[in-house]
């Protein structure tokens, strides 16, 4: 059993969402890097309910090796972006399942775990539908999650909804209404190739899924952490990042990494 450390505490029914199946809680060790993709730098902010500094808690291991879990890590989603012939953004956002309302992803963001040991829930990401598209009440949603979140942007329009969904990632640049919101057949065939019992999903949860709308994202065996109460306080260095464009510094990625994968320019310019 893992203990409970000093940042301890059971994940809110919203965070749980975040998790297909049950997640684990596990300790992270000192020097233990870290990383997200963030709309900027992913800098302490001031936590609305407790009034304190905070930082997303939502992360993935850059080398799972050391916790003996099957995740490729950082290096990993790096090669099989290049392998698709996309960037680091655009795949991540397959593997985590990020809606594309939700962040552009533009910045890779990586960081150590200090000298202290630390809790954090690691489990699979839920499937999401690429957006959930462009009714004329989503913006005003958006709006109000903005209010909450000052790391959000509100639209001021359904029309501006659209153009942000279209020019977050330029891999879905050209998508259509129908692509948004129409039926994804893909998600329910998924399914059948699955091991229910080995992926932790229960048959209300495969039926709820296999209705996804629009793109179905998130339907990789990918892995993410969430760590409660994190803060700088928790990392070597405090506010110290290293920061890469996730979109267009794929070769200073492969060189961060050390991996021999080179992204080919013809299958995807901006390299």
């Amino acid at each position: 059993m893992t203990d409970q450390l000093v940042n301890y505490r059971e994940l809110s029914s919203g965070e749980k969402t975040g998790f297909i199946g049950d997640p684990q809680l596990i300790t992270l060790l000192p020097g233990t890097k870290i990383f997200r993709l963030d709309n900027g730098s992913s800098p302490e902010f001031i936590d609305r309910d407790t009034q304190k500094p905070a930082l997303s808690g939502w992360w993935s291991l850059v080398n799972p090796a050391p916790y003996n879990r099957d995740d490729m890590g950082a290096k990993g989603v790096y090669e099989t972006a290049v392998l698709n012939g996309i960037d680091f953004s655009s795949m991540v956002r397959y593997f985590s399942a990020v809606k594309l309302e939700w962040n552009t992803l533009a910045n890779y963001v990586e960081v150590t775990i200090g000298s202290q040991k630390i809790n954090a829930w690691y489990g699979k990401f839920a499937p999401m539908s690429l957006s959930d598209g462009l009714d004329k009440n989503k913006y005003q949603q958006l709006a109000a999650e903005a209010n909450v979140d000052s790391s959000k942007r509100a639209p001021k329009s359904p029309q501006e909804l659209r153009f942000n969904l279209q020019s977050q990632d330029k891999a879905f640049s050209g998508m259509s209404e129908s692509f948004l919101t129409g039926q994804t057949a893909g998600a329910a065939s998924h399914w059948d190739t699955v091991d229910l019992n080995k992926a932790g999903i229960t048959e209300t949860e495969k039926q709820k899924l296999a209705l996804l709308e629009g793109m179905a994202l998130g339907l990789f065996d990918a892995y993410q952490l969430f760590i409660p109460n994190f803060n700088n306080s928790y990392l070597a260095g405090g506010a110290l990042r290293t920061f890469f464009n996730a979109k267009t510094q794929m070769t200073e990625l492969a060189q961060h990494f050390g991996s021999t994968a080179k992204p080919d320019p013809r299958r995807r310019p901006g390299f």
